[in-house]
C-alpha cells in the first residue's frame, strides 16, 4: 500500500491540481504564460535543491542548462538529465530538488538541459536541443560512456528520442538511460489512457492530444523521434524505468519494457503502486519518491563504475 503521504499527495492533486488542469485544453498563450509564471515562482520560494547543492547556470556554444552537484559528488561522471512537462511547461529550475537528489543519489554532476518550449517551438526544436545539448557534453567535457541520461515524462521521451538519432549516426551513447514515466507514445494508442483515465489523480487524458498536437505541429505521431516507441532500440544501454500504477500513460512504460527487451536489451520495469505521474517530483514530502530516486540513482552509479 501506498503511504498516506503519497494518498495525501493524490488526494490534493485529484481535488485541486487535475480538475485545473482539465479545464484548459485550448492551451491558449495566456493560459500557457500563466502557468509558467507560476512555475517561476514555485522555482524561486518553493523548490530548494538539497541543502549545500551547487547550481552553476550553462548558456554557450547554443546550449543552454546547468550543473547541479549535491554535497561531495564526483565531477568526472555525470547525468544527463532532461525535465518533463508535456513539451510546454517546465524548466531546470522547477526540476532542482528532484535533481539534486538524483545527483546525490548516482553519485555524480548532473547536466540539466534548458531546452526550447512548444508550441512557439514545436518539433523538432525541444529534441535539436537535446541532442545539441548531449553532443556538447560529451565533446567538450566527458565522454559517452563516463554519462548516464535521465527524462521524466516529456523528457523521456526526448533522451529516448534523442538516443535514437544518435544510433542512427553511429555516435557513441551514453552507459545507462533512467525514464520516470515516460510518454513514449504520442499517437496515444495506449489502454491505459482510457482505462486509467478515472483512476489518475494527477494527469487529465482529455489534455494528452491537445498537449501532443502543440508538440507535433502536424508531424506524424507514429514517427520514432517523436514517439520513441515506435523506434529501433537494438543499439541501446542498459534500461530502467519507473512508473506508477495507476497512471493514463502507464502503458507507455509497459510496451516501453517490452520492446526494449525484444531487442535484446537489458531493460528493467518497476511500477509503484498507488503512486501519481512522477511522483518522484513530491520527494521532500512523499517517501517512495526518495527510495525511487534511491534506485535510479544506485542503476546510475553501476554503470558508472571505473
Amino acid at each position: 500500500m501506498a503511504s498516506w503521504r503519497a494518498r495525501l499527495t493524490n488526494l490534493i492533486l485529484r481535488w485541486v491540481i487535475k480538475p485545473s488542469l482539465g479545464r484548459n485544453e485550448d492551451l491558449s498563450a495566456a493560459r500557457l504564460e500563466a502557468v509558467r509564471r507560476r512555475g517561476v515562482w514555485c522555482a524561486k520560494w518553493l523548490i530548494k535543491p538539497v541543502k549545500g547543492t551547487t547550481v552553476r547556470p550553462v548558456s554557450e556554444a547554443g546550449v543552454r542548462g546547468e550543473w547541479v552537484l549535491a554535497p561531495g559528488v564526483r565531477d568526472d561522471r555525470a547525468v544527463f538529465f532532461v525535465h518533463g512537462g508535456g513539451f510546454i511547461i517546465g524548466s531546470p529550475a522547477i526540476y532542482r530538488n528532484l535533481v539534486s537528489r538524483l545527483s546525490l543519489a548516482a553519485g555524480c554532476a548532473v547536466f540539466s538541459v534548458d531546452y526550447r518550449l512548444a508550441p512557439e517551438h514545436p518539433y523538432p526544436a525541444p529534441l535539436d536541443d537535446v541532442l545539441k545539448a548531449w553532443r556538447w557534453l560529451t565533446s567538450a567535457s566527458l565522454g559517452a560512456h563516463q554519462v548516464a541520461a535521465a527524462g521524466d515524462s516529456a523528457g523521456g521521451n526526448l533522451v529516448l528520442a534523442t538516443l535514437m538519432r544518435l544510433s542512427r549516426a553511429a555516435e557513441p551513447l551514453p552507459a545507462a538511460v533512467v525514464t520516470m514515466a515516460p510518454w513514449t507514445d504520442l499517437s496515444l494508442s495506449g489502454n491505459s489512457v482510457a482505462e486509467n483515465r478515472r483512476a489518475d489523480p494527477y494527469i487529465p487524458a482529455n489534455m494528452l492530444r491537445p498537449v501532443a498536437a502543440a508538440y507535433l505541429h502536424g508531424a506524424d505521431p507514429c514517427l520514432p523521434e517523436v514517439s520513441p516507441l515506435f523506434g529501433d532500440f537494438s543499439l541501446f544501454p542498459p534500461t530502467l524505468i519507473h512508473v506508477g500504477s495507476s497512471e493514463v500513460l502507464l502503458d507507455d512504460a509497459l510496451r516501453l519494457e517490452g520492446v526494449v527487451k525484444q531487442s535484446g536489451v537489458e531493460v528493467t520495469l518497476k511500477i509503484w503502486h498507488g503512486l501519481p505521474h512522477v511522483f518522484q517530483l513530491f520527494a521532500p514530502f512523499v517517501p517512495e519518491g526518495r527510495r525511487s530516486l534511491e534506485e535510479l540513482g544506485s542503476f546510475i552509479r553501476r554503470h558508472l563504475a571505473d
